[in-house]
């Protein structure tokens, strides 16, 4: 529950069956808390929460209204200033360290590198050389030009005839796992007489 803390604010704040702590809603970062801690019994303390390490510490400041707000502010902030409290810097990153990052998580979770991919980059065929082949052999065979979706259509024709499971077909053709093919449609698959 966060609140402005206000001497209205803290007065509103109702008991509950069990003790809660509503905090100061500053917005700042890396300074730790202070908040008000209300018990079942209707007391009020201010508490200051902040981080050593990784764990959560609290500190009891003094009791609502025989602190004021202004004493338990001030208390506050001569212990946000103490060196062990965690203090969040603020830096902005460049798109050099985000790339940078990634590149070492990646190389530590043990997926491929970039200079592996670079070494592969070598053994893969060039585009162009494939589709001028398969030109010059269309050319030589005397086939009508066709299109990508003429190749797909008559894959998809073929495989099923050969008994190739959906599945598999739409992972070959890079198909979505719900698309239009999802619907039964195959004439292929029915059961044979």
């Amino acid at each position: 529950m966060q609140i402005n803390v206000t001497t209205n604010a803290l007065d509103n704040l109702s008991p509950k069956p069990a003790a809660y702590i509503a905090y100061h809603a500053s917005g700042e970062r890396g300074t730790g808390r202070i908040g008000v801690r209300v018990y079942s019994s209707g007391r009020k303390t201010f508490v200051y929460h902040h981080f050593v390490g990784k764990t959560a510490k609290f500190q009891r400041l003094g009791e609502y209204p025989s602190m004021s707000i202004s004493s338990a502010l001030e208390k506050f902030e001569s212990l946000s200033l103490c060196s062990d409290v965690i203090k969040v810097t603020k830096t902005s990153g460049t798109l050099a360290d985000l790339f940078e990052t990634h590149k070492t998580d990646f190389i530590a979770s043990g997926k491929r590198t970039y200079h592996h991919y670079k070494t592969l980059h070598s053994t893969i065929l060039n585009s162009e050389l494939l589709s001028g082949n398969i030109k010059r052999f269309c050319e030589k065979i005397n086939v009508d030009s066709f299109i990508p979706r003429d190749v797909r259509r008559t894959f998809k024709r073929l495989d099923g005839q050969l008994k190739i499971t959906k599945v598999i077909r739409d992972r070959i053709q890079h198909h979505a796992l719900h698309d239009v093919s999802s619907f039964h449609s195959d004439r292929y698959d029915y059961n044979e007489e």
